[in-house]
């Protein structure tokens, strides 16, 4: 090794102490709970870590702050089952109904609102296809300017029989929102996992998984940016389904030209009125 080659493999050992110290290059704080590993960043900037479950199947954590949007535009996204085969890859169906069963409670201060959601997946040939059925159930939380949405799997419904060719799997996850005090912006946080059952093998279930949450997250965010008129819709009391009313549009800093008072106006005027009239809204 010549003299050039040492004083440049001096000069990195010297440094990589210095750049280690460097908070940019240390991992990025775990979800709460033990046992996540750092998988990485998105090209999106989602931020992923993983553990097992007591199956094998691994849990899925992704995180973003997304500046410039507002908590009520993601919940109204991720609520609206007309449009979620646009964003949520793979998804083929969606269909909801009544919550018959036993009613969720609210924590103090926090208002819920629950229902059953039916999804299909599209399987890669020759895998089926995978249906899933959950009890989907919203809490949203005014001090702390957070909504939670989960989705759990339940048990058979008469009215949900199992598709021809599909199999029944098993999928649990959880959004939460949470508003910025002080500018237009909301954390994004999802965790889940996915039991497809079947023959798969379990390492390659999680290998196949391994983007969902950043996936997901990713595709959210283009769903929402992409059409600035249905931003002035997407902000404003829920309008449909088992949450109709709730209303999030005062968390968080607003927009002027996207304040309540203006979307109304503009939504009518755009065209979206039977989307728009919505009753009055549920305080949270």
């Amino acid at each position: 090794m010549g003299p050039r080659s040492m004083a440049i493999l001096e000069i990195i050992l010297i440094a990589l102490p210095c750049l280690a110290a460097q908070p940019w290059l240390a991992a990025p704080r775990p979800p709460p709970g033990a046992n996540w590993q750092f998988q990485g960043v998105s090209r999106g900037g989602v931020t992923t870590f993983a553990k097992p479950s007591p199956s094998g199947h691994l849990f899925f954590h992704g995180s973003l702050y997304a500046p410039g949007v507002h908590i009520s535009e993601l919940l109204a996204e991720t609520l609206d089952d007309r449009h979620a085969t646009e964003w949520v890859d793979k998804l083929l169906e969606i269909r909801s109904a009544t919550w018959s069963g036993r009613r969720s409670q609210a924590p103090w201060g926090s208002h819920v609102c629950e229902d059953v959601s039916f999804q299909v997946f599209d399987g890669p040939w020759p895998v089926s296809d995978r249906e899933a059925l959950m009890h989907r159930t919203l809490w949203t939380t005014r001090a702390n300017k957070t909504a939670r949405l989960s989705f759990e799997p339940i048990e058979e419904l008469r009215s949900f029989p199992v598709g021809r060719n599909r199999v029944r799997a098993d999928v649990s996850s959880e959004f939460e929102f949470v508003a910025h005090g002080q500018e237009l912006g909301t954390r994004i946080s999802l965790m889940g996992y996915v039991d497809p059952k079947g023959i798969l093998p379990v390492a390659l279930i999680n290998l196949l998984n391994k983007d969902w949450a950043a996936n997901t997250i990713a595709g959210l965010l283009r769903k929402v940016r992409r059409d600035e008129v249905r931003r002035l819709v997407l902000r404003s009391p829920l309008a449909r389904g088992a949450c109709r009313g709730v209303d999030l549009s005062q968390w968080g800093s607003q927009v002027a030209a996207l304040a309540s008072g203006q979307s109304s106006s503009w939504a009518e005027w755009l065209g979206f009125g039977s989307f728009w009239s919505a009753p009055a809204s549920v305080e949270l």
